[in-house]
């Protein structure tokens, strides 16, 4: 079985989707017991991934450089055709972590994105349809309610196999001096 993973991580959240069953056909399902093994193991990895010093480096320097939501609405209406915002995303500290985790041996991620509170792109490996995430259910839910989102499993004729997507929250850690 070959389990790939589409991963979303922001200062919100971490999303990535795991192309689960090298299938020939697109009626076939993921047991629910051996979906939520993947989900697991890949959540300690994930969680591992999300407290390091890299992305949380990231997160406090994309502070700085914040966009209005207008500002992300209008890259949004015009991604991926803009140069200068598709490729701060894809040139960024970040999108160069997530290509190297792409690229180790027995990797289960086929997608990274680590976006800002308001779901715009920071970083992304490879190149991903939409520049603002927010108004999808995958970054509502953990907004506001703080959970794992979990979508179903649905066909993905591109990779002949099962995906789906999870969604976490991720915080941004502070260390303030002296603490």
């Amino acid at each position: 079985m070959r389990i790939t993973i589409k991963l979303l991580v922001s200062t919100m959240f971490l999303m990535w989707t795991s192309n689960v069953l090298a299938l020939s056909e697109p009626q076939a399902s993921i047991p629910p017991e051996e979906k939520q093994y993947i989900v697991t193991e890949n959540l300690k990895y994930i969680t591992e991934l999300l407290a390091s010093t890299q992305i949380q480096q990231c997160l406090v320097d994309h502070q700085s450089h914040l966009l209005s939501l207008v500002d992300i609405l209008k890259i949004d209406q015009k991604w991926p055709s803009q140069d200068k915002p598709l490729l701060q995303v894809l040139k960024h500290p970040c999108a160069k972590l997530f290509e190297a985790k792409l690229n180790e041996p027995h990797n289960q991620f086929s997608e990274f994105m680590l976006t800002d509170e308001l779901g715009a792109l920071i970083a992304a490996t490879p190149i991903p349809s939409d520049y603002w995430q927010a108004d999808e259910q995958k970054f509502i839910q953990p907004a506001v309610t703080g959970k794992n989102y979990i979508s179903e499993e649905g066909w993905d004729a591109s990779t002949g196999t099962f995906s789906f997507l999870l969604v976490s929250r991720c915080n941004m850690t502070i260390n303030l001096l002296g603490s």
